[in-house]
């Protein structure tokens, strides 16, 4: 019997033979215009003038009995109107972007399940969650919820919460759409820049109390990289001018206050006069500079370049590769290095297992958007950057197969080892939720890249091992910060402060989507 293939033209989503018997038939028929007038597609509800055919296949098919069948309906939602009150973060002119494809799950089929699996758990998990935390009294999002999924409205506000706070919702609208996505976008954007910008001076401040009066005005590098990461995402929204400028003088403030000689430099107090101690800085090691910043610092420059391209921003994101190339990377020990002094030289001893693989990634992308503005330097300095580019793919990989090989175990990752120069590292096994998050894209990445299929079967194992044990699974919660070697939460750490936001796990869900939007 000829059995047809359908597409929702709306999400996506495809029907083979089999799937028309158990979707669309309460009879078991798959004669596609027997289909009911009322039916929907199960994944964004459009009626069926929608379903677009899209191939003839020879298929012998079993009957099925309307019993089974409806059964089977049932598990879905039936109507649109059950989807988008569930959820309003997904809009119909994206929903597309999402190309769900039931057809193959018995072939190549971890791909599509990632994405799937980052899908849902975006729109039913973090989406809500955050939306829940605005503040619409005195501005941006509250900046606390205790263990006992307690919100403290009086609690102090994060700047850097509400920077990558302001990047997820602008992100999540530039990929999936979603109304609320924007407006949630712009809520975090009026609070940052009404209130967390020193006029005066140049910069975001560092801490911002309940009422948006600032509550500690030290003028932090990471910070500042972080506004620009947002403020670029979010001029990518909604094409602003007004957002890229302050991008721009954030960038500014860097070049300007924050580097010497050697690299770039860590806090300052408000007139970028005075260096202070670093509150990125609490691993009880005394050091002028680190990975972190450095990192982020490129993180937020690759946005930047990617929004706009400009050509002194290409030319410091290369300088900050050629310092990661030369520094940040140990060839002996394959991993980057985390602590420095002030002419970036290493000190102490840690292996940070989570920013190695995120660093693992997030320099690929920076590759990757420079050589998509090669066009920016000259002759001479495009070989440089084609060498300096292939360098860098090629420690990547390094890195990110030391993870797989010495921090994966039991489907997650540890958090880090101190003393491996010595032969005597003492590893910390604690899962912590941003580096869970990060060695799905880090592994998935090196999967995309490689073709080496373990990478993809990590990415899969942890994102299963993220919705067994990371997920709070009590209702109005999201994810635990930090979890024991046995999968146990850590009881007592909060489920939101200035540090736990939807920046690692909200980015984890998009990249998946976006990296499988083909």
């Amino acid at each position: 019997m000829s059995a047809k293939k359908y597409k929702c033209s709306v999400c996506g989503y495809v029907f083979n033979a089999a799937n028309a018997a158990k979707y669309y038939s309460l009879d078991g028929s798959l004669q596609f215009e027997d289909v009911p007038i009322d039916w929907k597609c199960p994944i964004c509800g459009y009626s069926k003038e929608f379903f677009v055919e899209i191939e003839y296949s020879e298929l012998q098919t079993k009957e099925k009995s309307k019993k089974n069948v409806a059964e089977n309906i049932s598990d879905f939602p039936h109507t649109r109107t059950q989807i988008y009150t569930q959820n309003e973060f997904i809009s119909d002119k994206n929903a597309e972007k999402l190309n769900y494809d039931d057809s193959d799950k018995n072939q190549e089929n971890k791909n599509f399940l990632l994405k799937e699996q980052a899908f849902r758990h975006l729109k039913d998990i973090i989406l809500p969650y955050w939306s829940n935390l605005a503040d619409y009294q005195c501005g941006g999002f509250y900046g606390y919820v205790d263990y006992n999924l307690q919100i403290n409205k009086n609690a102090q506000k994060g700047v850097i919460l509400h920077s990558r706070i302001l990047w997820f919702y602008s992100t999540a609208y530039n990929v999936i759409g979603g109304e609320k996505n924007k407006k949630l976008a712009t809520h975090a954007y009026d609070f940052l820049t009404e209130y967390c910008f020193d006029k005066k001076n140049g910069g975001l401040y560092w801490l911002m109390n309940s009422d948006c009066s600032c509550a500690d005005s030290t003028k932090n590098t990471y910070n500042q990289a972080f506004g620009i990461y947002a403020l670029s995402a979010y001029s990518r929204l909604t094409d602003s001018k007004e957002a890229l400028r302050y991008a721009y003088e954030l960038f500014e403030c860097i070049e300007a206050y924050c580097t010497d000689e050697y690299g770039y430099l860590e806090a300052f107090d408000s007139e970028w006069k005075k260096p202070v101690e670093s509150a990125i800085c609490d691993q009880g090691i005394t050091a002028e500079k680190t990975m972190n910043t450095l990192l982020h610092v490129l993180e937020a420059y690759t946005e930047l370049l990617d929004v706009d391209s400009h050509p002194r921003v290409a030319q410091k994101l290369k300088n900050i590769l050629q310092l990661c190339n030369d520094k940040l990377y140990y060839d002996d020990f394959e991993r980057l290095e985390v602590f420095f002094d002030e002419k970036m030289n290493p000190v102490g001893d840690i292996h940070s297992y989570g920013h190695d693989i995120e660093a693992s990634w997030l320099l690929d992308k920076a590759c990757d958007v420079l050589d998509k503005n090669s066009n920016l330097f000259d002759l001479a300095e495009q070989k440089e950057l084609k060498i300096l580019i292939s360098d860098t793919y090629a420690y990547t990989s390094i890195i990110a197969k030391k993870i797989l090989e010495n921090a994966f175990m039991d489907n997650s990752v540890y958090n880090e080892a101190r003393g491996e120069r010595n032969g005597n590292a003492k590893i910390d096994k604690t899962r912590i939720w941003w580096v869970q998050a990060e060695a799905v894209v880090g592994f998935y990445n090196e999967f995309q890249k490689n073709g080496a299929s373990p990478f993809k079967d990590a990415a899969k194992r942890v994102f299963d091992y993220i919705e067994k044990y990371v997920v709070d699974k009590r209702n109005g919660s999201e994810w635990f910060g930090y979890l024991n070697e046995d999968g146990t939460p850590i009881y007592g750490r909060p489920i939101t402060e200035p540090w736990k936001c939807p920046y690692h796990n909200g980015r984890m869900c998009l990249e998946l989507i976006i990296r499988n939007a083909e």
